[in-house]
C-alpha cells in the first residue's frame, strides 16, 4: 500500500474544518494532527484574522537589517573611493572617519565587497610578495633588490659600520641587523671570544 501524501496547506484546512466543528477540544486535535497547541492557536489566529490566506507559508526573513550599511555611507565610501582609486578599504574607512565622522563606518570587508560590487576594485588583487633568496629566506627591507652582495659591498666600502652601510643602503639599523642575520654575514675583522667560567 502506498504512503499517504499531503501538503502542509491542505493539513491546515483539515485542522481549521476540524477546529470549527466543535468536535474535537484543541488538546485533542492538536495530538490527531501531531503538532503543539502553540502552533494549533497560531493557525487558528491566522484564519480568523486573514481567512484562508493566512494558513499559506510566510516568508522568515527580517522586514529589515539593522545593520545594513546606509545609503549615504555607501555613497561616502564609494565618493573616496573614485578619488582615490589605488586605496583599499583599510585606508578609505580611518579617512572617511577623520573627515565624515557622523557616519556609521562598516567593516573592511564590507567596503572591499561594495567597491567589487561598483567595479571599483578586482577581487585578489594583491601587493606582490618579496621574492626569496637562493637560500629561502626573504630579506628584509626594500625588497628583493636588498640582497647579499649589495649589502656586504656597502659593508666592505663603510669599513664594516653598520650605521654608515644602512644610510648607504637607504634603510635603517634595524632592518640592516635583520638582514645580517638572515643572510648570515658576518664581520670577519670580529672574532668570539669564548670565557670560560672556573
Amino acid at each position: 500500500m502506498p504512503w499517504k501524501e499531503t501538503d502542509p496547506m491542505s493539513e491546515r484546512v483539515q485542522f481549521i474544518a476540524a477546529y470549527l466543528s466543535d468536535v474535537y477540544s484543541m488538546t485533542e486535535l492538536c495530538e490527531r494532527f501531531g503538532i503543539r497547541r502553540t502552533t494549533g492557536y497560531k493557525w487558528v489566529r491566522r484564519y480568523t484574522e486573514e481567512g484562508l490566506t493566512g494558513l499559506q507559508e510566510k516568508s522568515r526573513a527580517p522586514h529589515d537589517c539593522p545593520h545594513r550599511m546606509s545609503q549615504a555611507v555607501a555613497a561616502a565610501l564609494l565618493e573616496v573611493k573614485r578619488a582615490h582609486p589605488h586605496w583599499g578599504p583599510r585606508k578609505i574607512l580611518p579617512y572617511l572617519a577623520r573627515h565624515r565622522p557622523n557616519l556609521a563606518p562598516p567593516a573592511a570587508s564590507t567596503a572591499g565587497e561594495l567597491f567589487q560590487r561598483a567595479g571599483l576594485s578586482q577581487p585578489g588583487a594583491q601587493t606582490p610578495s618579496r621574492t626569496p633568496t637562493p637560500g629561502g629566506h626573504t630579506p628584509a627591507g626594500r625588497g628583493p633588490e636588498l640582497g647579499r652582495t649589495h649589502i656586504l659591498a656597502a659593508l666592505h666600502e663603510h669599513g664594516w659600520n653598520r650605521a654608515q652601510a644602512a644610510e648607504a643602503l637607504g634603510i635603517n639599523r634595524a632592518t640592516l641587523w635583520r638582514n645580517l642575520k638572515v643572510f648570515d654575514i658576518r664581520n670577519p675583522g670580529e672574532c668570539c671570544i669564548v670565557r670560560r667560567w672556573k
